[in-house]
């Protein structure tokens, strides 16, 4: 349990430092990445070591080396298959426009704001206004034509 907190955190830090570099480059704001990168990554890991694996194995044995390749290949199959899955879920992602190189700003103003905080109850109290004005933004923002 706590290696999956660990991953979901760290998919969350991640995703709270790019999103507005997604969101202007993309136009969309992914809901479910959280829930799909605890899943996926853990899985792109596992077949990059079988891939490691094979390529050692294909220098002894090309039989060896093509029946771990086609594990490897269901193992990516599968986790193509789910995440497409978790793409045409609706409103897996928020359509976004209109961000600029003044809102990209003030929002990492805004994270750096809050990760200096020098006590929990400022932490909070920071937080609390960096999602309010986050999410201010995303419904300024929000493309409602492409709904």
């Amino acid at each position: 349990m706590q290696n999956i907190s660990v991953l979901f955190f760290t998919t969350l830090a991640a995703q709270i430092g790019t999103i507005p570099l997604t969101a202007d480059y993309f136009g969309k704001v992914s809901v479910i990445s959280l829930i799909a990168n605890v899943i996926a990554v853990p899985l792109a890991n596992l077949s990059l070591a079988i891939g490691f694996f094979q390529i050692i194995t294909g220098i002894f044995s090309d039989y060896f080396s093509s029946i771990i390749a086609g594990t490897n290949n269901i193992l990516l199959s599968f986790q193509l298959l789910f995440i497409k899955w978790c793409s045409s879920v609706k409103y897996a992602s928020i359509n976004v426009s209109g961000f600029s190189a003044i809102t990209i700003f003030a929002y990492y103003f805004l994270l750096i704001f809050i990760l200096t905080s020098e006590s929990l109850r400022q932490f909070y109290f920071r937080f609390v206004i960096f999602i309010f004005t986050v999410s201010s933004c995303l419904l300024i923002s929000h493309d409602f034509k492409r709904i």
